[in-house]
């Protein structure tokens, strides 16, 4: 019988993490879940393993490796203890209908889907916060699909680039075909980039619109001054320089980026130059470890 590894990161969140956990019983599919503790402080770890030892598999790491390595171990443990499919799920979200049935009987039914994921809702409005996005691979910008609109309004399937990092649901031959999720951002673009390569081997990507889960949104990040705006802007760049198809298009695609954010500083009468230093970071692979001295990257 096919069964789902639905992983889970936590790092120092214990309550959303167990929220989450507790909601999943909504879940009818078989599964297994796998909650990565992605190096939280002890007593929230503590926390974790004491209200969860025993339902889940809990596993725990030495550093916090960021989203994709963080869930890469729950990923390789998934695949080596049988699993036919996997789902990464935020530990910010909840399930209030089983989402993962549908995504598995799509996968199943159509081969040629590499990446399926639910409609993500905000947990607050009740609005749609992602039904997918589009990506441009020249610029790195995103747009999300349907943002904002009420779920009544969307289609039952969604073409789209990616589906958001908070759920997103593949095959093991998925994974054999394109490798697993890339360890260079640390945070954000890493579930883009995993979309972008299936779409690359002719996988579709798709969102279906009638089934949701609804996500709070994460605090964490906002906790480390900076990191957000960091990440955001060296990962763009990262991401063009890793997926434009051509090296041409992709330094010109570089080369635009710091043009308009140049642009900007002229007409702000600004002299700061932060966002082109984060550009070059993206561009020349390399972290700020002097201001953030914890980001791990382990991919090229």
């Amino acid at each position: 019988m096919d069964k789902v590894g639905i992983i889970v990161l936590n790092y120092n969140g214990a309550r959303d993490t167990l929220e989450c956990v507790e909601s999943l019983s909504v879940i009818q599919f078989p599964k297994v879940i796998y909650v990565v503790d992605n190096a939280s402080a002890n007593a929230d770890y503590e926390l974790v393993k004491k209200k969860l030892e025993g339902k889940v598999i809990l596993i725990r790491t030495e550093k916090n490796l960021g989203y994709a390595g963080g869930n890469n171990l729950g990923i390789k443990r998934a695949l080596a203890d049988g699993c036919d499919y996997i789902c990464v799920l935020n530990n910010d979200t909840e399930s209030t209908m089983d989402f993962l049935t549908p995504c598995v009987k799509k996968l199943k039914e159509d081969p040629q889907t590499g990446f399926v994921g639910p409609a993500i809702i905000d947990y607050t409005t009740g609005k749609v916060q992602s039904s997918g996005a589009m990506v441009s691979l020249f610029t790195g910008e995103s747009k999300l699909l349907n943002f904002g609109l009420s779920k009544k309004l969307l289609k039952k399937e969604i073409d789209c680039d990616y589906v958001g990092g908070a759920c997103i649901i593949c095959s093991r031959k998925t994974i054999e075909k394109i490798g697993y999720i890339p360890e260079c951002y640390f945070l954000f673009y890493e579930e883009t980039e995993w979309c972008i390569k299936a779409k690359k081997e002719n996988m579709k990507v798709l969102c279906l619109g009638d089934t949701t889960i609804q996500h709070k949104g994460s605090v964490s990040i906002n906790k480390i001054n900076g990191l957000n705006e960091y990440l955001m802007n060296r990962n763009r760049v990262a991401f063009i320089r890793r997926n434009c198809n051509h090296k041409i298009f992709a330094y010109a695609g570089y080369g635009w980026l710091i043009a308009t954010e140049l642009g900007r500083r002229i007409l702000k009468k600004r002299t700061d130059i932060n966002h082109i230093k984060y550009y070059r970071d993206g561009w020349k692979n390399k972290v700020d470890n002097k201001r953030f001295p914890f980001i791990i990257i382990n991919e090229r």
